[in-house]
């Protein structure tokens, strides 16, 4: 392990010279130390992830069948290493080679995971903030806000490597993304399969934001497992948050439909499931109360059945969490997941967040967790000072809208 984590260590400490812009911005983020640094048109440089999460289940058992006690925890740190080359309004050109390191909590020493390596360029066009990623790199560069109806908690910390394609655009008052991540090569056992998610908002008034949320989920076969299923999921709404009126940090409220189109091609059997979701929350100083509701039909309609094997297709074809509320049978229901967290504001770069969460299914109370989490990414801090001077020198001709 020493062999392999000290040379990939010292590569990083050894890139980050090369980056003395974005260190310069970090030392004056935090002693007032003015930068005088010139740019230059070729460096190296380096990003460093750091990710510790704690989840404690408390489930009652057998309600739901799929959902289970248990306790999800660990960290993971990811440094990369890389090369820069900056070329003013044609953008800046990055190429980063980074390792996994994992370590959960009270389980096998600490293992070497995936090897990351992918490029990625950024450039500002106007108002609009555009990166492009491609090849193999961490969940955390994605930046929307999905929800377990999408990705469930393991699926966010276990796979942390997406492997694909990400484009990003910011803008004043907008955000979106999409992303292709091909997470199955065919194989004996393994089924090839891969999905394109998306998430976009845009403030349309000072309280009010429309956006969505979705995935197309394409999981097909392998060598012992035949058939195809699809499975797409889609979230439009609308989010009401009313804090600026308020001393309050947040008071929103989120709801919109969730519709689905699910296909298991083999009998030709195909499920419509659709409902509605309704998100409040309330936050001051760090604390909140955020309530997720959902009504409707089982977002999983295919979790208890089996495949050309024999085997329950449960979580290897579903990568949202029952908790969402998306185990409420066929006739439908109603669940809820209620939160008291504590979320302070830290910076873009550095996250954290303790909550305890009490659970509903079919309006029933069936658990509750624990849940902290720690993120630290350093390339926030970094991309935010390389797009300062970047939009010095590309002046925009455009007027300021979403």
């Amino acid at each position: 392990m020493k062999r392999v984590l000290l040379p990939v260590l010292l590569f990083f400490i050894l890139s980050l010279p090369g980056e003395a812009q974005g260190l310069d911005d970090f030392f004056g983020e935090f002693f007032g130390i003015p930068s005088r640094v010139e740019r230059k048109p070729f460096s190296f440089t380096g990003d460093l992830l750091l990710d510790w999460t704690f989840l404690n289940d408390e489930i009652r058992p057998g309600d739901p069948e799929g959902l289970v006690s248990g306790t999800m925890a660990g960290v993971r740190l990811t440094p990369f290493a890389g090369i820069k080359v900056d070329r003013g309004r044609g953008g800046i050109h990055q190429v980063f080679a980074g390792v996994d390191f994992f370590k959960e909590f009270g389980g096998d020493p600490t293992r070497v995971g995936d090897i990351q390596l992918y490029y990625r360029y950024d450039n500002r066009f106007g108002h609009t903030e555009f990166s492009a990623l491609a090849g193999s790199f961490p969940r955390l560069k994605t930046e929307g806000d999905y929800d377990r109806m999408i990705f469930s908690d393991e699926v966010r910390f276990y796979d942390n490597s997406l492997d694909g394609l990400l484009l990003q655009f910011r803008r004043p008052k907008s955000f979106y993304e999409i992303c292709l991540d091909w997470n199955g090569q065919y194989g004996t056992v393994r089924r090839e399969e891969f999905n394109v998610f998306t998430y976009g908002e845009s403030a349309l008034l000072p309280w009010m934001k429309l956006g969505w949320e979705g995935m197309f989920h394409h999981y097909a076969n392998s060598v012992v497992a035949k058939g195809v299923v699809d499975d797409h999921i889609l979230n439009p709404w609308i989010l009401f948050d009313f804090a600026s009126s308020t001393r309050l940090q947040v008071l929103s409220a989120k709801v919109g439909p969730v519709v689905s189109y699910q296909r298991d091609r083999r009998y030709e059997d195909i499920e419509f499931p659709w409902g509605f979701s309704l998100t409040t929350d309330i936050r001051n100083w760090g604390f909140g109360v955020r309530n997720f509701l959902y009504y409707g039909w089982s977002m999983v309609p295919y979790f208890y059945k089996m495949d050309s094997t024999g085997a329950r297709f449960g979580n290897d074809l579903y990568m949202r969490s029952l908790k969402a509320a998306l185990d409420t049978g066929y006739n439908g229901g109603l669940a809820d997941i209620l939160s008291f967290y504590w979320a302070p504001r830290l910076g873009d770069f550095l996250s954290v967040r303790i909550s305890c969460e009490l659970l509903f299914n079919r309006g029933n109370y069936i658990g509750m967790d624990q849940y902290g989490t720690l993120t630290l990414n350093l390339e926030k801090l970094w991309r935010r000072s390389s797009l300062r001077t970047a939009s010095r020198r590309q002046p925009s001709k455009y007027q300021y809208s979403l």
